[in-house]
């Protein structure tokens, strides 16, 4: 008989345990409720008997009633027994804030090696606040030993959760080559991050890195490292920096310094015309005449735009509205028009380079259409459309070379492109620097930015 007593009563215990798993639950649940209604002192008797039977998530709500003294009068003390038994289940959120208990000296002497302790432990159970303080108070040697390899790795771990402050700090650790190499993609990745998560001053730490980039990006091109220049140009043009999108698609238009690439071009010059940068339409406007990803959309501006330049009597504008004519891309070729858009710029605005093209057609001897040609043009549109192809080659709506733009930074600034150096040596201004920085992006927050890839 004794041999099934022991199973019985193992599945009698079992039932219990569960049973009062269950009971706990539903007098934490209801005290939840009595407390958003408002009713504090019923959500703390509640919560109370939850917690005395060993419910984590009560025991810590009853530590934070405790320390905010919410139903019952506030004691630090008492909040601090409550968090460290629901600790002791780690519990997130207790294993948090026991460490700002000890790093802030709330009810306890101040102690950063314990708090950093509770950190980490409060980290490795998944909460990112406490990966962010235990990361920043590593990495900036902060009350405890340095440790630039761990701390930056529990600050990733703490951005990656979304934590906005842990996102700026990093935007500011790769940007200045705090402990790190320098690596301004990665330091806009994250401003731009944490933007969007609305850190308010995280936008223009984004917008003035990348105009940094872009002015880097000038000075490069300015001593014919065309890749290079290209390589920073992309980059803020990606981070919202729309002069530097102009002059990407300005170096593949020109195609000196790097290999020509129109559709490469016209890409990048959409994105600063729709910023509404009048140069980058111009520039755009004749990249669609050659570009083979042009959209209907991008000819239907190009005719737009330069008929409204050569109405203006900009003679390039008009050059180019001849070649647009001629082209069967943009409609049906119409030799009479493109005639008469030539004689305008070579004769009455004294543009020479339309005066070929159109002293060679006006005295051409080509024979009448005939039964035309392979492309279906008759040959003396194909001949009219050979002329301005060549003529045309090298000739913007701007100039033959265009210009360099930074918007409204002038000079050069002191940014450097990335390196392999990894900066080890610390001042003693080093916190104060971060913790400058910091508050400098802790102001009411705002919407994101036109610009930030994350909006």
């Amino acid at each position: 008989m004794f041999r099934f007593l022991t199973p019985v009563l193992l599945c009698l215990s079992l039932f219990s345990a569960a049973a009062n798993a269950q009971s706990v639950q539903t007098l934490f649940e209801r005290g939840m409720e009595a407390g958003n209604a408002g009713d504090y002192t019923r959500a703390f008797e509640l919560v109370r008997q939850a917690a005395e039977g060993g419910h984590a998530p009560a025991q810590y709500t009853l530590g934070s009633m405790y320390s905010f003294g919410q139903g019952v009068e506030p004691s630090k003390g008492e909040a601090m027994i409550w968090f460290e038994r629901a600790a002791s289940q780690d519990h997130p959120l207790a294993l948090y804030n026991l460490g700002l208990y000890y790093d802030l000296g709330i009810g306890v002497a101040q102690d950063r090696t314990r708090a950093l302790e509770w950190y980490r432990r409060g980290a490795a159970a998944g909460e990112p606040q406490a990966a962010y303080n235990a990361g920043h108070m590593m990495l900036t040697a902060d009350g405890v030993a340095r440790d630039t390899a761990e701390g930056l790795r529990l600050i990733e771990q703490s951005a990656g959760a979304g934590t906005a402050d842990a996102q700026v700090s990093l935007g500011y650790i790769f940007e200045v080559g705090y402990g790190v190499s320098k690596d301004p993609a990665k330091a806009l990745d994250y401003y731009a991050r944490a933007e969007r998560n609305n850190l308010g001053g995280a936008g223009d730490k984004r917008l003035a890195l990348a105009s940094s980039v872009l002015e880097e990006g000038i000075a490069l091109e300015l001593d014919g490292h065309g890749a290079d220049a290209l390589r920073l140009q992309d980059l803020a043009c990606r981070y919202g920096q729309f002069y530097a999108c102009y002059n990407a698609g300005r170096l593949r238009f020109q195609g000196r310094l790097v290999p020509r690439d129109v559709d490469g071009a016209l890409e990048s010059l959409r994105v600063a015309c729709d910023r509404l940068l009048d140069v980058a339409c111009r520039m755009s406007a004749v990249a669609a005449l050659s570009a083979a990803d042009a959209t209907p959309a991008d000819r239907e501006h190009s005719s737009f735009y330069l008929g409204q330049l050569c109405q203006a009597r900009d003679p390039r504008a008009c050059h180019n509205l001849a070649v647009i004519s001629m082209s069967p891309a943009f409609g049906t070729p119409d030799p009479d028009a493109a005639m008469k858009l030539l004689a305008r710029s070579c004769i009455e605005l004294d543009f020479f380079v339309s005066c070929e093209p159109y002293y060679a057609i006006y005295n051409s001897s080509l024979p009448q259409p005939s039964a035309g040609s392979a492309s279906g043009m008759s040959i003396l549109e194909e001949g009219v459309l050979a002329i301005l192809s060549v003529a045309a080659r090298g000739v913007s709506a701007l100039s033959a070379t265009g210009s360099y733009s930074s918007g409204a930074y002038g000079g050069y600034s002191a940014f450097s492109p990335p390196s392999t150096t990894t900066y080890t040596a610390y001042s003693p201004a080093d916190k104060a620097n971060f913790s400058n920085f910091m508050d400098s992006v802790r102001y009411p927050t705002v919407q994101c930015r036109p610009g930030n890839p994350y909006c």
